[in-house]
Formats: C-alpha cells, structure tokens, sequence
C-alpha cells in the first residue's frame, strides 16, 4: 500500500482523502494553533502521528507528501491584512510555501503536492531547468530541488466535489526517477449542484456532539440576515454571503467567512461547514468553535483530496509498487 503524508497538513482533511483513495496516513506535521492534536487523534489513531514542528519525522519514508499551507496572506477575503500589498517585502524564507518546498528537497517523497490560491503565483513560482526546479520569489530564485520537475494545475474544486466553488493551483512535483503524471490529470469534471443537497437534512437544532451548535445571535443581527438576498452579504462584502440553494457554496474557509443558511437567518455550524468540506458525520472536531471552524476551512475538500491522490495512486501501484 502507497504511503502519504502531511507537512501543513491542519486535521488531516487531505490525508483522509488519501486513506479513502488506499493511500496508508504515516504522519502529520501542523505547527498552526489553529489544528488540535486531539481532533487527528481521534479520528485517525494509531498508527498516524502527529508533529509539532517541521523537522519532526524526516527519516520516515513516505510515497506522497501533500501541504496546505496559509493562503491569508494572498487571498482576496484577506482584506484586512497589515501586509496586504507588501509581500515583496517580506523575506521569502518565512513565507510557508517556502518552508513546505524545503522539507520535500529534504524528505525526497515520490510526488509531492502543495496547494494554494492562484493569487500566490503573483508571487511564486516554480520553473524546471537542467533537470532540477527552482522556487522563485518575485522573479528570483530562493530555491532549487535537484533532480525534481513541477507541474501546475488550475482547477476549480467543484467539478470534482459539485457543492462548493473553490478555485486553487495544484503544484505537483515529482523525483525525475517517477513517471510524469501530466497525461494522467483528465479534468473529468462533474455537473454542479445545489448546497442544499448536502445540508438539508440537518436541523436548526444544536446538536454539540455533532459540531452543530446554533450561533446565539442577537434579535438586530436575526433580523439583518432574515433579509438577505441569496448572495448578499451580511458585511457588504465577498464574506459571510447569504448561500443560494441551488447553487454550490462559496468558500468555506475559516471563522472569518462565515457563510449565512439559505434557509435560517444565521452562520452556518461547524457540522455544515464540515458537510459543504466533504467530511463524513462522523469526523469529529475538537477545541473551541473557532478553532474547528478553522480546522475545516483550512482543509482541501476531503473528495478532492481523494481525487488527487487517485490520480498518483494509479501511477503508483502500476509503475512503482
């Protein structure tokens, strides 16, 4: 069995999608706040570890290394940022990005995928020379992972998981000793649908062992969301939007955008969040309800996460194993 592995790997979302599509989870590595070790624990288990920091676990082998690091700082929803407009300023060593590509150069996985918005290749970028790629910040180059070749892919989440839009860049590298993937990436995408497919069936009723906790709102912001036209938002901006039933969510990304019920004047629950992110009823989340908020915002969808280690596995297990 193919083996995966996590470096910003938050709770494990893209991980789980790795065990559903027979990938065997070795280690995680979060050193955010956000992600509970108590949230990965129960719902992985033994023999899946959990790491603090960066350099945890380098002499275990694995197939597949795949990272979500931070998309704050170049995301649009991140309006409020104090270095908005400032990144080339910043030392391109601290940035995640730059920390997850120098622990694949160490580690040397097979493939390794790393996940991002496409706003991040206003500033990143990785280009294939004399059989090496290099990581280039701002047109210069901070990096290079001898005997690697990287491959971008744009895709829109929902073709692969029909209920919510998610709009990302897949950079996929690969040891010039594995077979190259790109005619192996067909978009075989899927007919949009409705979030109400996914959400219906849940009660506007708390339920805590279940992460669904209705908000307790004030009578004033009841009433301001009671109003809201599917696709408005409650701050007049691209976050916290009114969801239109018959048509997939936006993003689901942390307690910061959260999205209103298209059916009760409120904030979704972690429990819907988690539904519209593709995790089963029962991954359970742990800590406080912004940390799980954030715990399923920062995730890959768990069915696109399955897609794309699909796509390796075959590889894989035909060429490799």
């Amino acid at each position: 069995m193919p083996t995966a592995a996590a470096i910003y790997g938050g709770i494990g979302g893209s991980l789980l999608g790795a065990q559903q599509a027979g990938f065997a989870p070795i280690y995680l590595i979060e050193p955010r706040d956000f992600a509970s070790p108590l949230t990965v624990v129960e719902n992985f288990g033994i023999p899946l570890v959990f790491g603090r920091f960066l350099k945890d676990f380098r002499t275990k082998d694995v197939d597949v290394i795949i990272g979500n690091p931070s998309c704050a700082q170049f995301s649009p929803l991140g309006m409020k940022r104090k270095d908005r407009g400032k990144l080339h300023e910043l030392d391109p060593m601290e940035f995640e990005i730059t920390k997850f590509t120098t622990e694949v150069a160490v580690r040397r996985p097979k493939y390794w995928l790393l996940e991002n918005v496409p706003q991040a290749t206003k500033h990143f970028e990785f280009l294939n020379k004399n059989g090496s790629a290099g990581l280039f910040f701002n047109g210069k180059v901070i990096l290079t992972l001898e005997e690697h070749e990287v491959t971008k892919f744009d895709i829109e989440c929902c073709d692969h998981w029909p209920y919510q839009k998610r709009h990302r860049i897949i950079w996929v590298g690969r040891r010039n000793d594995t077979p190259r993937l790109i005619d192996l990436w067909p978009s075989n995408a899927q007919e949009w649908k409705g979030c109400k497919e996914v959400l219906d069936d849940i009660p506007d009723i708390s339920i805590p062992d279940y992460n669904h906790v209705i908000p307790n709102l004030t009578t004033k912001r009841i009433q301001r969301m009671d109003i809201l036209k599917y696709g408005e938002s409650y701050y007049g901006t691209q976050n916290n939007r009114r969801l239109d039933p018959d048509k997939p969510a936006y993003t689901i990304t942390s307690h910061c955008t959260r999205h209103i019920h298209y059916k009760w004047p409120r904030p979704l629950t972690v429990r819907e969040c988690a539904r519209l992110q593709g995790f089963p009823d029962d991954f359970k989340f742990f800590g406080t309800e912004t940390s799980q908020l954030d715990q399923v915002g920062k995730s890959l969808p768990v069915p696109v996460a399955k897609w794309l280690f699909e796509r390796i596995g075959n590889e894989l297990q035909e060429r490799i194993a």
